[in-house]
């Protein structure tokens, strides 16, 4: 059954049998209770009655009429819908009406008041319901505008000089004519800048005046101006104290002080042509890792740093590269490992600079260890020695006939191979240990060979951005397993490849 809508004129009597309605059908009104915060409540304006009625508080469907008001009608009546009974009309008349509060106006009250108790999270839920649905709601830009103002100032007497200017950057977006905006940035963006300047943080320096510009375009100020004249001159005195240091030998540390001048100053011609200066008189490869390998670390596909190493070193006829469907890829890491269609035939070419004089070769040694018995299955090349049926020797040549197809023949030499053996294939580098006051993890050096380099040295990094910067400012020439997501960023680096 469907009961008839009806208006009702409210005497004091049928004020309080609404009241009575009211507080009878709360939990089964179709409006429900009202709950939670009113920044997420569905919109209710608030009717407070007279003192005479005591000063009852009725939650109205939002009324026709949205015009705030600072006084009520002598005469007449106020008609709506009551939240908790929706389907009947009432009126009440506004000589038992104390005071009308629109949603929005309740909304901005609560704004203001938990802005002015420094609880500024809620009051930005509040202004944010103002933003969606009441935008052009009187006051509200003022009271924004104000409570952003506190809020930074507050941040900014607590140190948090960043978030204070991000809070302007939200009244710039808001509107560029903010007034006492432009002061505001001043202050704050010089007290940002002074503690990167007095930290030596360059890049942080140079990043926050471009900032500063970009996010607060159109407004007249002279904090990039006054900081542009004091950044030139900070990355000619960088540059002086990295020739200074380069000319005395310490090549990593003019380079560190170097890269403080290419972060005030990145496009500057005579800051890339000293960069190229020392970077081109040192005779080692400085290259950031993510983990240093330790002297005996095993070459294994789970340890990037150990297969780096057993490259440098040698000590191995291959190495497992990565995991394919179809097993493990292996590569040899001296001379040329290669197997036939039949996968039953093995054939080891070992480079002639392994021949040792007045010995028939690195090849026999190899052939008498594969034939010699094996007393464990933890003995070096254990798995080719159990399946190898004939070992041929040809100069520096050894052809292994196994006792049937393997799916992956070269998994059989990618063992190390023992300390007396590691002749036999050793890589052109040693490693050696570091220079007294070294930052670098691991060092090796050239043993046969020539190249542009004649030693390696690996600084581990924790830290991804970092490693980057340091790559940028040739702090190191290069980067080891780079992680992918990184990549775009390394791409824009001039003269990274």
């Amino acid at each position: 059954m469907t009961l008839p809508c009806r208006r009702s004129r409210c005497s004091a009597r049928c004020i309080a049998i609404a009241i009575a309605f009211v507080v009878a059908h709360t939990d089964v009104a179709a409006g429900g209770p009202v709950e939670g915060p009113l920044s997420t409540q569905p919109p209710t304006d608030l009717v407070v009655l007279n003192a005479a009625n005591e000063s009852t508080e009725l939650e109205f469907l939002p009324l026709d009429d949205r015009t705030p008001r600072t006084s009520l009608p002598k005469t007449g009546e106020l008609v709506g819908r009551l939240y908790s009974a929706p389907g009947e009309e009432v009126a009440i008349e506004y000589s038992k009406i104390d005071r009308v509060e629109l949603f929005e106006e309740r909304l901005l009250a609560a704004a203001k008041k938990h802005a002015a108790a420094g609880e500024f999270t809620d009051a930005f839920d509040y202004f944010a319901r103002l933003d969606r649905d009441y935008p052009d709601h009187p006051g509200l830009s003022q009271a924004f505008t104000s409570a952003v103002y506190n809020e930074a100032r507050a941040r900014f007497d607590a140190g948090e000089h960043d978030h204070a200017l991000a809070l302007l950057g939200t009244l710039h977006e808001r509107s560029a004519a903010t007034p006492g905006l432009p002061r505001a940035v001043e202050v704050i963006g010089e007290a940002i800048l002074k503690d990167r300047w007095e930290a030596a943080d360059f890049i942080g320096v140079r990043r926050t005046v471009n900032t500063i510009e970009s996010q607060f375009a159109g407004l007249r100020l002279g904090l990039g101006k006054r900081w542009l004249g004091r950044i030139e001159e900070g990355a000619e005195r960088e540059r002086q104290r990295a020739e200074e240091l380069a000319d005395s030998g310490r090549t990593r540390e003019a380079l560190r002080v170097l890269s403080g001048a290419m972060a005030l100053d990145p496009d500057g011609v005579a800051s890339h042509r000293l960069l190229e200066k020392i970077s081109a008189a040192e005779k080692t490869l400085w290259v950031g890792v993510w983990e240093a390998a330790s002297a005996e670390a095993v070459a294994v596909l789970e340890a990037p740093a150990a297969l780096r190493q057993a490259r440098l070193l040698g000590g191995r006829l291959a190495t497992l590269e990565a995991y394919q469907p179809s097993g493990g890829e292996y590569a040899a890491t001296a001379g040329s490992v290669e197997t036939d269609d039949s996968r039953r035939r093995l054939t080891i070419r070992l480079p002639r600079v392994n021949q040792p004089k007045g010995r028939a070769g690195g090849a026999h040694d190899l052939a008498r260890l594969l034939l010699a018995p094996s007393n464990s299955a933890a003995d070096p090349l254990s798995l080719l020695r159990a399946r190898a049926a004939a070992v041929e020797v040809n100069d520096e040549k050894i052809d292994i006939t196994l006792r049937g197809p393997h799916l992956q023949p070269l998994a059989l030499v990618a063992e190390g191979l023992p300390a007396r053996l590691a002749g036999v294939a050793p890589g052109k580098w040693r490693r050696v240990a570091l220079p007294s006051g070294s930052e670098a993890a691991a060092r090796y050096e050239r043993l046969s060979g020539s190249g542009a380099f004649d030693a390696v040295e690996e600084y581990v990094f924790q830290d991804e951005n970092a490693a980057i910067e340091a790559l940028a400012s040739r702090q190191v020439h290069a980067l080891a397993d780079a992680p992918p997501w990184k990549l775009a960023d390394l791409g824009g680096i001039p003269g990274v490849k």
